[in-house]
């Protein structure tokens, strides 16, 4: 088993608050669809769409960005 280094512990911190604000994230798209509303003119509740749609786009960015991140500090570090 590898040893673990000084640094795990402060990374291994920051990862949880990444993945604790990918959750909050997931929440807000969750509740953002939720809201979306069709009418039988199928207008759709712009406001809800745009939330749905930040969110999205936010967690499209952020997800390659945070894997990225374990793999170059916690995994690496595990593997060694």
């Amino acid at each position: 088993m590898a040893s673990v280094d000084p640094d795990f512990h402060d990374e291994s911190v920051n990862i949880h608050r990444e993945h604790e604000e990918l959750l909050a994230q997931l929440d807000r798209l969750e509740g953002a669809l939720e809201q979306i509303v069709c009418y039988s003119e199928i207008f759709t509740d712009l406001a809800t769409a745009t939330e749905a749609t930040s969110s999205g786009q936010w967690i499209a960015e952020w997800l390659p960005k945070h894997y990225a991140h374990e793999e170059t500090t916690l995994l690496r570090r595990l593997r060694a």
